[in-house]
């Protein structure tokens, strides 16, 4: 059965799945941790014979808590969809996160939020789950409104990466660094973006080398610089170099950053295709080029270095 996708908030009870085994969070690029829990969900609703229920919110807490804007994902509503379709479950639902939910105390979102909009037969939750008001909830309390509202609850431990829980917070932090090998092993899948190809300025074509520009607003992505991957398109996989940042060697006014993707071997017509990367490792730090000859030599020997890995 394909995956079903609500968005629900307080006034759309009708459209949550009641009587699921439900887990909900904000499962931020579906890491080896999330893997794991949402395996018990799918493992324990087939137990019970009910149906699968995975919630999360959107934007994330901590985010719009912070008053971070753009709200931005390690892998955005869409790629976390994609992600998930391995895994069998029924539904997908997206909560929208705001100033309402934040100020509920624990009984309160058990009550008016779980009961009232899912009425689940069983909970699973994480190691380090926390939900309500300043996180005052944590599984004790959890399990005690539970008890108190007829269901049962059930904490799935933390995954273990060299002695160290994975985490969505890990993730980040090697994200930030371009640890891209290490991001990898926490996400259990490559760090990937899918985006639809925009109208670029044509610059690389007339350097010999065509490039696919994407622009992602509520997207995590690596710092600023030069990275070998590969893209699928047209359901073909095909290596490519990839420059994230603001080109630095074309003067501009425009502090947009863009995603430009070279496809190495291939001039392949993308405009308006939705192009999906994934990134294997950091090459080089983005840089200003005193003239084109050198930036050609450069994005050379970048694509050296991409065909190289294996």
């Amino acid at each position: 059965m394909p995956l079903k996708t609500q968005i629900i908030d307080f006034n759309q009870a009708h459209l949550a799945p009641k009587k699921s085994v439900l887990s909900l969070g904000g499962f931020d690029g579906i890491h080896l941790g999330h893997q794991a829990l949402i395996q018990q969900l799918s493992l324990e609703a087939k137990k019970k014979k009910a149906p699968s229920c995975l919630c999360v919110f959107d934007p994330l807490p901590f985010q719009f808590l912070k008053g971070q804007s753009p709200f931005k994902r390690l892998f955005t509503i869409e790629e976390t969809k994609e992600l998930l379709q391995p895994f069998h479950l029924d539904f997908f639902c997206i909560i929208p996160f705001d100033l309402r939910f934040s100020k509920l105390s624990p009984e309160e979102f058990v009550r008016y939020f779980i009961i009232q909009q899912f009425d689940p037969i069983q909970m699973i939750v994480g190691y380090d789950f926390s939900f309500a008001y300043k996180r005052e909830g944590d599984f004790s309390v959890l399990k005690s409104l539970a008890d108190q509202f007829g269901f049962s609850v059930k904490q799935v431990e933390a995954y273990l990466y060299k002695t160290e829980p994975v985490s969505s917070s890990r993730i980040r932090k090697c994200l930030a660094l371009a640890q891209m090998k290490e991001l990898k092993a926490l996400l259990g899948h490559p760090f990937s973006i899918q985006a639809p190809v925009i109208r670029g300025e044509g610059r690389g074509k007339k350097m010999g080398f065509p490039t696919a520009n994407l622009q992602l607003k509520y997207k995590e992505l690596p710092p600023f610089g030069v990275y070998g991957g590969r893209a699928k398109v047209f359901g073909t996989w095909h290596k490519v170099v990839v420059n994230i940042g603001q080109r630095p060697t074309f003067a501009s006014s425009d502090p947009q950053v863009l995603v430009e993707v070279h496809v190495i071997s291939a001039d392949l017509d993308l405009y308006d295709q939705k192009l999906k990367l994934e990134l294997d490792f950091f090459i080089r730090e983005e840089q200003a080029f005193s003239n084109i000859s050198e930036l050609r030599q450069a994005i050379h020997r970048d694509i050296e270095k991409t065909l190289a890995f294996r």
